[in-house]
């Protein structure tokens, strides 16, 4: 079943590229392959495989900048030539619905910086290679350290995903440093924006950021899960103000 693309978030950062991951468990592929690789030192295997960030990473640890078996790179000229693309296996079957993308980090490190992920799609397929689910045109954000979390509706049995690299900010090289994905679980703590296990005034200006703003289902700032961030949630922030998470 085909779906359009999913994700309408407003094309600002603080939306978009800062939808702070959530709290879940990561599901990481057991292996990968890519149509294009710029070299050994640059295969897809780095983008599984938790190079360039700590032992037990969660989404809102940084990635390292650009080195030598640190990130996935392309041959020159992959998106013109529609070979910017990765598929992602599981060895068991997964139920998923969220994916988290730490975006390429050439700026300021590679002689053709520029790399990162603007626009992308993303295929599920189940044991068979029959698609489950699509989401396209996904816009993503630059130069940012942390994961981008994109949500999505639970799709049951997945084997395969595919990611197609659609633009980036102009070189003609693309990639990204790593990947990972979560299930549909809800946040462990609504309001908890920042995941510091606190209620408190950083998650009142995330909210307000972008208060009147649609954003992704699992962001912790959309309280009541309507989409929109509004008076509603602004009201239960406020009630929970300095409250501790749940453990």
């Amino acid at each position: 079943m085909r779906a359009s693309t999913l994700i309408a978030i407003a094309a600002s950062a603080a939306v978009v590229g800062l939808v702070y991951a959530s709290n879940t468990t990561l599901i990481r592929p057991d292996s990968a392959t890519a149509e294009s690789e710029f070299s050994g030192s640059y295969d897809i295997g780095n983008a599984i495989d938790g190079s360039g960030l700590p032992v037990d990473f969660t989404p809102a640890d940084p990635h390292a900048t650009y080195v030598q078996h640190n990130h996935w790179t392309t041959r020159s000229n992959a998106i013109p030539n529609g070979t910017a693309n990765a598929t992602f296996f599981f060895d068991e079957p997964q139920d998923l619905g969220r994916f988290y993308m730490w975006n390429h980090r050439s700026d300021g490190v590679a002689s053709n910086p520029f790399y990162e992920v603007m626009l992308f799609d993303l295929i599920f397929r189940d044991a068979d290679g029959v698609e489950l689910y699509s989401m396209t045109e996904v816009p993503a954000v630059g130069e940012t350290a942390v994961a981008q979390t994109f949500c999505f509706p639970e799709v049951v049995g997945v084997s395969s995903v595919e990611l197609r690299i659609l633009e980036n900010q102009g070189s003609v090289y693309t990639g990204v440093a790593e990947v990972a994905f979560g299930d549909a679980s809800p946040s462990k703590c609504l309001g908890d924006a920042n995941f510091n296990g606190t209620i408190d005034l950083g998650d009142l200006n995330a909210l307000l950021a972008a208060f009147g703003q649609p954003v992704s289902p699992c962001t912790p700032r959309d309280t009541n899960g309507d989409g929109m961030l509004d008076l509603a949630d602004l009201n239960y922030i406020l009630a929970n103000f300095g409250n501790d998470c749940p453990e």
